[in-house]
């Protein structure tokens, strides 16, 4: 076999060609990213390059310009796969379905689908299903529950439905949805017309979204559907309490759980969606011959970008469906899930993930929640996922625990752990590390009070504030490849307890406390002015003073001890409060919940938490915020102030 071609490298990663010639701009993770023009291409295919001499055809097919000065980024992934991206879309080259592939690993699918709800959309849903019920071993959760109601589709009229109750039916397969309410007024199940939803409902009082629902259903040959509107009685506390508390069972023993990704409000639908690919040219096709000297075609189409393939996207980019709270845990906790996307239909089971161009198939598929086995990994995988909830909408904050119970619910019996408020008794201190850098370089004077009118959760737990948070996973360069440091607890937990509200034991809570012991320290905040930002926090341990961003905004208030003595202290500004928020010199205590040490680069960060007396009871504890100190491993350790104690000290 003769070198590869300096320009395209064959549009396969290898290593006999000259780096230097073709200016890659990197090559990580199996994948070769190579920068070219169109001049590149077409000089090289009249030099005889035959795959330099497709790439320029394709491209002046999908209408790129050959005198554009737009540089083309080419990605040849280790297996196979490649795409061409341009100033105006992403071009892959595949083998369509049938034929030989015109070389190894690279793509091949059926066409896609130029609208969510065709034919071609339901193929590749049907191939996907096919896959997995053959193949995938891990996949094969039979269902051991049935949920209380389900609605069954298939009745004598076409354009009716009914809800059902399903005690005493055997265990059949359902399928579940996952969407977007919206703004609300669309039919629910209340306890009015419970008796008249099981006669018999009209399609046509169903929103869009629920009737495109029932008819994939119906299409995939499933008799029953999930949908929470319909099946939880929504004016009934007492129900709405004992079904939210087993949305882990009804997800995870879900056939296939559709996701309206699209659908912003239950009235929009998603299988009228067109498509991306609809838009562009039909793909560009040319005869091939392989390596192996078979005959076959090589073509060329549009596809969404590499961008689009991922949930981790700005937010004006997202679909509706992946910025709303409830939705994480219906994601996260189904077997198998189909997401109608915004360009194309993406798949996601226990074993792999894929979408109708095959991008994902190249993407790390990350360790689906339900695989997770070990308490550590446990733990970790609640603290990553409660950080992506934190950025989600709810339109009822009081809902932060009931939209994460089913997870709460998969988590404890991995872990065994009480659940308290949030937090893992087994995992407390580590979870106390969380903090928010959304007032990070704020303002203290224009901070807001973050404390709701009505009881949420302690301050302890980040149930209690609103904005988005992160906890402390022991990383010391953003996005490092360098692994976590170690954890060095310093701080035990004596004692947690949480009360729940109704009938879901892992959801709204009334009341909540923790006992720690540790070190504690005396020390006060400082106010330090910045000329650009204004007033901002500084606290001062062992000789070393750090800004501190609060939870909330913070004020001053006086009471009297158990001692009789009037005392000073700081606390979370409450609803409303228009007190001046804490100057410098308002006490704090520092207690110290453990370091992590990263012996790769000789440092060290401490955390903190920093406390104020509880107003109502000034004997305990309530949070302020989270205090942070790098240290350096080699430095010599500084002697305690006299106001450094071991110390028992109960949070509310």
């Amino acid at each position: 076999m003769g070198r590869p071609c300096e320009v395209c490298c064959n549009l396969q990663v290898a290593g006999g060609f000259d780096k230097s010639k073709s200016h890659p701009l990197a090559l990580k993770s199996g994948m070769q990213i190579l920068v070219r023009g169109t001049e590149d291409f077409r000089k090289s295919g009249d030099g005889g390059c035959t795959t330099c001499a497709f790439a320029f055809k394709s491209l002046l097919h999908f209408g790129f310009s050959p005198e554009s000065s737009f540089r083309i980024i080419i990605r040849v992934h280790a297996h196979g796969a490649c795409d061409l991206t341009t100033e105006d879309f992403t071009m892959q080259l595949y083998t369509p379905l049938g034929y030989a592939p015109a070389w190894e690993g690279i793509s091949q699918s059926s066409e896609l689908s130029l609208v969510s709800g065709s034919q071609q959309a339901l193929r590749f849903i049907s191939a996907c299903l096919s896959e997995c019920d053959v193949k995938h071993l891990s996949c094969k959760r039979p269902t051991l529950e049935l949920p209380t109601r389900l609605i069954d589709v298939e009745l004598p009229r076409e354009d009716e439905v009914r809800l059902i109750e399903t005690p005493g039916m055997p265990n059949i397969p359902y399928v579940a949805l996952s969407y977007c309410w919206g703004k609300g007024g669309s039919l629910t199940t209340t306890k009015a017309n419970i008796h008249a939803m099981k006669d018999g409902i009209l399609m046509t009082r169903f929103p869009q979204t629920l009737q495109d629902a029932v008819a994939v259903t119906r299409a995939l040959k499933v008799r029953y559907i999930w949908v929470d509107a319909i099946c939880i009685i929504q004016d009934s506390i007492t129900d709405w309490e004992i079904e939210s508390s087993k949305m882990a069972t009804v997800y995870q023993n879900a056939y296939l759980t559709i996701a309206a990704g699209t659908a912003a409000d239950a009235t929009e639908g998603f299988l009228h969606r067109q498509h991306l690919v609809a838009d562009h040219e039909r793909p560009y096709h040319s005869d091939w011959q392989n390596s192996n000297g078979d005959k076959t075609i090589l073509g060329a189409r549009i596809i969404p970008s590499s961008e689009s393939h991922t949930l981790d996207q700005v937010e004006e980019d997202s679909i509706p469906l992946t910025l709303r709270g409830w939705t994480l845990q219906e994601d996260i906790l189904s077997t198998r899930i189909l997401t109608f996307a915004r360009d194309e239909l993406w798949w996601a089971c226990q074993t792999q993930q894929c979408c109708e161009c095959h991008s994902m198939d190249s993407y790390h598929n990350a360790e689906r929640f339900l695989t997770i086995a070990h308490p550590r990994d446990a733990f970790e995988r609640w603290q990553t996922t409660v950080e992506q909830f934190s950025v989600r909408a709810l339109t009822n904050l009081q809902d932060k625990l009931p939209a994460l119970s089913g997870i709460a619910k998969v988590i404890q019996d991995i872990t065994g752990s009480p659940y308290i408020a949030g937090l893992w008794a087994d995992n407390m201190v580590l979870d106390l590390t969380w903090s928010s850098g959304a007032f990070l370089n704020e303002n203290i004077r224009t901070m807001p009070n973050s404390r709701l009118a009505e009881y949420r959760a302690p301050t302890f737990s980040w149930v209690s504030v609103e904005q988005s948070f992160s906890f402390d996973h022991g990383h010391f360069i953003s996005r490092s490849r360098i692994p976590p440091g170690k954890w060095v607890p310093a701080g035990t937990l004596v004692e947690a307890r949480s009360a729940a509200v109704g009938q879901n034991p892992l959801g709204r809570v009334q009341s909540g406390f923790i006992t720690l012991n540790g070190l504690v320290i005396e020390t006060t905040l400082q106010v330090r002015v910045n000329k650009i930002l204004g007033e901002l926090y500084e606290i001062a341990v062992d000789q070393v003073v750090n800004s501190f961003t609060p939870d909330t905004r913070l004020e001053e208030f006086e009471g009297i001890n158990e001692d009789g003595v009037l005392e000073k202290s700081v606390r979370r500004s409450p609803f409303e409060s228009t007190s001046r928020s804490a100057e410098s010199g308002a006490p704090v205590f520092l207690f110290h919940l453990g370091d992590w040490h990263s012996t790769e680069r000789e440092v060290g960060r401490r955390n903190y938490l920093v406390l104020g007396r509880c107003p109502y009871d000034l004997r305990k504890f309530e949070r302020l915020g989270l205090h942070q100190q790098d240290f350096s491993l080699s430095a010599p350790v500084l002697e305690r102030r006299d106001s450094a104690l071991m110390r028992t000290v109960t949070l509310l």
